[in-house]
């Protein structure tokens, strides 16, 4: 150990002397490890970090699309997919949510929270469990409580992180509701809400099919593919179209998997670019071998007088070793900080 380190004093004393070829050589190496690392942290995010919410790999996210033209609407209908979900048996869960907004009430001044209505089983579909408190029930929507569930932004930014928030009611809309959950950091589904009460039937369903700016979500039973549950949604929209053919003409679905409809479909694309900045990093790697093998037979004659004064190989290739260490440590470190 004694001699390790007194060969990275002298590594460093010589890389000191000369700075032009530290300098290139550290800068070379960081390049490739900004490219490399760069790359890795959008593959982990988007594919190889699992998603906030249980079993996510079984849970889609529906759209209406037209079977002829095969163009993709924003969302789906409430009315077309509750039929849907007491259609299915592939899916435990069928629900969807509505965008809107609620006036909350605080020290006199009003402040809009964007809001989901979410029809029963929404958050049994996504998979969303509480930090506090609890989610809907189907009690809750049988008696039409007024409930609601914050996210973990307006919890900590509207009410200071305060766990006594459960229980209390809420001026929304002029209306007391009563706060019985908070969901967690991550869960931000959809779009970043930051509050969601149940939905209830409405009288406008039946004559809104035709609509698409709701949110659907299904959650496939245990055992079931992504391809069975497309097929059968493509059995049941079929119905729906022969039923109702005046607001469901060309009627089909779009069974989307929740992480690519969270990142899009850039798995491949992904992988390809990661592939590229490898090839990248091997090229850093082998030039830096070059300038080390250049540097080395420039101090051909050095080590020629070291051995002559009794060092032997293995101290020779000791302060090699230790000049490499030092350079490729100061790259990753300039590498990894520039990332």
């Amino acid at each position: 150990m004694d001699a390790f380190v007194q060969d990275l004093r002298l590594a460093v004393r010589a890389l000191v002397k000369r700075p032009g070829f530290a300098l290139l050589t550290v800068l070379t190496l960081a390049l490739g490890i900004v490219a490399t690392t760069a790359v890795f942290s959008a593959v982990n995010t988007v594919i190889l970090r699992p998603l906030p919410y249980a079993a996510a790999e079984d849970v889609a996210v529906l759209f209406r699309t037209n079977a002829v033209t095969g163009e993709r609407s924003d969302g789906v209908s409430a009315a077309n997919i509750r039929d849907l979900r007491e259609g299915t048996t592939l899916f435990d869960n069928v629900a969807v949510a509505e965008p809107w907004s609620l006036d909350l009430q605080v020290d006199g001044r009003m402040e809009s929270l964007r809001t989901w209505t979410v029809s029963r089983g929404f958050f049994d579909a996504i998979g969303g469990e509480p930090l506090l408190g609890r989610t809907f029930s189907n009690g809750d929507y049988d008696d039409g409580s007024p409930i609601v569930v914050l996210s973990h932004r307006t919890w900590v930014a509207r009410f200071a992180s305060d766990p006594a928030i459960l229980g209390q009611g809420l001026a929304l809309d002029g209306q007391a509701l009563t706060v019985v959950g908070v969901m967690p950091p991550e869960f931000r589904f959809p779009d970043a809400a930051e509050a969601w009460i149940p939905r209830l039937p409405q009288p406008w369903d039946e004559s809104s099919r035709a609509a698409d700016y709701m949110t659907g979500v299904a959650r496939l039973s245990s055992g079931a593919s992504l391809e069975q549950g497309r097929a059968e949604i493509g059995r049941v929209a079929a119905g729906l179209e022969s039923s109702h053919p005046d607001m469901n003409s060309d009627l089909a679905y779009s069974v989307v998997p929740l992480r690519e409809h969270l990142f899009g479909d850039v798995q491949t694309p992904l992988f390809v670019i990661m592939a590229a900045v490898g090839f990248v990093l091997l090229i850093a790697c082998a030039n830096v071998a070059g300038l080390m093998l250049a540097r080395g037979a420039q101090r051909e004659r050095d080590y020629a007088l070291r051995g002559a004064l009794g060092a032997g190989t293995g101290r020779l290739v000791g302060h090699v070793v230790a000049e490499s260490v030092i350079l490729a440590a100061a790259g990753c470190v300039l590498g990894v900080g520039i990332t």
